[in-house]
């Protein structure tokens, strides 16, 4: 391959859609499957929490040359492992080194309680003698907020620090639009011989069929106020491991028992309610489903409630807090920004710089036809499931909120069903559950105009 064909295949685009994806309450991570988030990627790898992407490079280094993926898998969703295996290497001046001479095996835990990533590197030499290997790791870090990285809305300039290293370990931070100090600290066990800008480096002396280990721990850190020193956190990722399967193992333990004398569908029902667990974030001491990653992993009024509702059988209260969640936030004056109207359940709620700044209206938006009508499907099959009524009276004015917009939405159509339209210079064209903006047809194809109805719920019905 000459220079140019390297350069363009390197700067082709990558596919999120196999990305190895982990995630634990608001923290998820989508690399490549060699572990790695290439470098400057506006493809969505890397390291997120509350819709910033605190790591947008990370990428291990053998000699110079980027490791082979060999196998990788994804244990309970927040767990992560990769077999990784090394190019022909140039060691010690002309010594060449043959494909294969070393596994490298990188064990990836992530700790949504401390806000963490673990990363734990086990280097062999599967060789019959010694060699001197040179690793390297290099990190990169922009603070893109979701919806720059999408594409749909510049950044919002902060300060974007210089990385420095400080006492042994490496610090990216960012001072947002918002004020918010935002920070990456990446701890290294041992520590490095050389310390780059960004970058770490490790000579690692290996004997025949010896091992060595290289432990890395990100810490991320949001605060309003200025962190006045590193954080003193270097959790065992061993007791990170162990505590996540104790939570999946009290997740499964909430959840509806499914007998059965067939083994796959018992795998098949286990595997489902664990992934879903995954996807459980938290708000105001509210958990909820979050909608999908790495673009929708917040609180989605329509895709929460639908998830919740499916998961009646099997775990009701997730329902119960999500219910009590978007009522807090149901709207309660009319907001062209962020088409809000009084009663209206929220479309999305962001926390990122964005948002923060009132760029965007997703602080929460409400631009969705049918969040509200939904959310009452889901209160009223609460109680169906559950016989329990106490929160249909707690709500209770919720409710009624919620029924007199449906009954007073876009009063000016008169018909059958809901219609809606956006006042928002930056809202949603189409508000139905498929939203995108050229979603919505007339019969001889030309795109749809406002004021559209919604032909999944009659008003009259409901």
């Amino acid at each position: 391959m000459d220079t140019s064909q390297g350069q363009q295949a390197r700067a082709a685009p990558r596919s999120v859609a196999r990305a190895v994806v982990i995630k634990e309450g608001d923290v998820f991570f989508l690399a490549e499957r060699s572990g790695a988030v290439p470098a400057g990627n506006q493809d969505g790898f890397g390291l997120y929490y509350h819709d910033c992407r605190f790591l947008n490079g990370y990428e291990l280094r053998l000699a110079g040359t980027n490791p082979i993926a060999l196998f990788c898998s994804s244990e309970r969703g927040s767990i992560a492992q990769f077999e990784l295996t090394n190019e022909t290497l140039q060691l010690d001046g002309d010594t060449q080194v043959a494909q294969q001479t070393f596994g490298i095996t990188l064990r990836r835990v992530i700790d949504g309680r401390d806000i963490a990533v673990h990363d734990v590197f086990t280097f062999e030499n599967y060789d019959v003698q010694e060699h001197t290997l040179p690793v390297s790791f290099h990190f990169q870090s922009a603070f893109e907020d979701i919806f720059e990285i999408r594409g749909l809305h510049p950044k919002k300039v902060g300060k974007e620090n210089k990385p420095e290293w400080h006492d042994g370990l490496l610090l990216l931070s960012y001072v947002g639009a918002d004020r918010i100090n935002r920070r990456l600290e990446v701890y290294t066990d041992p520590k490095p011989e050389k310390t780059p800008a960004s970058g770490a480096e490790f000579i690692l002396k290996l004997g025949a069929g010896e091992r060595r280990k290289i432990q890395l721990t990100l810490c991320i850190i949001e605060s309003r106020e200025q962190p006045s020193s590193p954080a003193a956190l270097r959790s065992d990722p061993v007791r990170v491991a162990n505590a996540i399967d104790h939570r999946s193992q009290e997740w499964l333990a909430q959840c509806t028992e499914v007998e059965t004398d067939s083994t796959l569908l018992k795998r098949v029902m286990t595997r489902s309610l664990l992934d879903l667990g995954i996807l459980k974030s938290s708000l105001d001491d509210w958990e909820f489903f979050s909608a999908g990653l790495p673009w929708y992993g917040t609180l989605f009024g329509r895709d929460s409630i639908i998830a919740a509702l499916q998961m009646l059988t099997y775990q009701p209260q997730i329902a119960e807090q999500t219910i009590r969640l978007l009522a807090k936030y149901q709207g309660s004056k009319t907001d062209d920004w962020r088409d809000e109207q009084p009663g209206k359940i929220l479309h999305e709620l962001r926390r990122g710089e964005l948002a923060n700044s009132n760029e965007i209206p997703q602080t929460p938006y409400y631009g969705s036809v049918d969040s509200t009508p939904l959310f009452l499907i889901l209160v009223g099959e609460h109680a169906n499931w559950t016989g329990d009524l106490s929160l249909f009276r707690d709500i209770g004015t919720n409710i009624e909120r919620a029924l007199r917009w449906i009954d007073n939405c876009c009063h000016e159509a008169n018909g059958r069903y809901l219609f809606y339209s956006s006042k928002s210079s930056k809202g949603l064209g189409n508000q139905g559950w498929k939203d995108s903006g050229d979603s919505v047809m007339n019969a001889d194809g030309s795109l749809a105009e406002p004021p559209r109805e919604s032909s999944m719920i009659q008003k009259r019905q409901l």
